[in-house]
């Protein structure tokens, strides 16, 4: 059941709400209702990069409070692979993306789960790996994949029909956002001659370069045993936890992180922190990051205070 009051949902859209500086975007309909299917078929739904690239997705467009009213899911029901979700997590992949977008979006948001044979209309489509015989009713789609480093996001039959065979998760995360990028543009319009939508975008994230073919990607294998050095994240806010969420996903990687932030996750912020959910509401942003890096066994340390004060504070505690 969707609530129909909309000022909560338009204060947590408040930052992708406003007035868009360049002037690219339609004005929203406000009585509208906007439905977004996500689809994955079985074999993409089975390799970690698939559920990275899936369980990403549900989180950033169930963030598009306002802009989205309903989300269709037509996932598998297979198990749930390791180091996937964040939160949410339920023994098969699509409980756990439903509880995902739940937890995010609470009443603002409705999720429906539908299989192949019975898909209603939509406004907008995202599609994970490569689909066969696509006729599925919508206004807009865009395909989205993902394995280690690299990313393709574009038309479904320019996707690559290879099956993601790293734990990494940049490549499938980094795609996901471009991807609930474009079913936002869609759904907000854009006005004629203010900018387009991915056609066949192939990017490897290792040298931060577009290329014209998969196969030309760099192949760059992932270190599954990393032990990374100190680390400073001064903000635990959208780039601190989406960095932070990357690290924690793609296996085997340890270090120490000393968080420092002496801000509060409210209702105007939830819309870009991938990490917060609406019972984090009120909570202190370092606080939530340092327990989702302890859980995921990494070492850290919490400071809610500015940076100045943290290195003026002497002594430290000891690294």
């Amino acid at each position: 059941m969707i609530n129909t009051d909309n000022r909560e949902p338009h204060q947590y859209g408040d930052r992708h709400l406003r007035g868009d500086l360049d002037g690219k975007l339609n004005p929203l309909d406000s009585t509208a209702v906007r439905r977004v299917r996500l689809s994955a078929s079985t074999t993409i739904s089975t390799t970690t990069g698939g559920q990275h690239t899936i369980w990403m997705l549900a989180n950033l467009l169930a963030r598009q409070y306002a802009i989205i009213q309903e989300i269709h899911l037509v996932i598998p029901e297979v198990p749930l692979l390791p180091s996937v979700a964040l939160f949410g997590e339920a023994t098969d992949l699509r409980t756990t993306i439903r509880n995902t977008i739940r937890s995010i979006a609470g009443p603002h948001m409705g999720v429906q789960v539908y299989d192949e044979s019975n898909q209603r209309e939509v406004d907008a489509e995202i599609l994970v790996g490569h689909h066969q015989n696509n006729d599925s009713k919508c206004k807009h789609q865009v395909s989205v994949w993902g394995s280690g480093w690299n990313l393709y996001v574009g038309r479904n039959e320019a996707i690559p029909t290879a099956l993601p065979d790293s734990t990494c998760s940049f490549g499938p995360y980094f795609g996901a956002c471009i991807a609930a990028g474009e079913v936002f543009k869609s759904l907000r319009g854009l006005k004629e001659g203010k900018g387009k939508f991915a056609e066949s975008l192939f990017m490897s994230l290792w040298d931060f370069k577009q290329y014209e073919r998969w196969e030309d990607l760099p192949s760059v294998k992932w270190q599954t045993s990393l032990q990374i050095p100190h680390c400073y994240l001064i903000g635990a806010g959208a780039v601190g936890q989406a960095t932070a969420a990357a690290l924690m996903t793609s296996g085997g990687l340890r270090g120490l992180f000393i968080i420092i932030d002496n801000d509060i996750i409210d209702d105007t912020n939830l819309n870009r922190y991938s990490l917060a959910t609406l019972e984090d509401q009120n909570k202190a942003k370092s606080l939530v990051l340092y327990e989702y890096l302890i859980a995921h066994g990494f070492q850290a340390y919490p400071f809610i205070e500015k940076w100045p004060d943290y290195a003026l504070q002497l002594p430290h505690h000891k690294l």
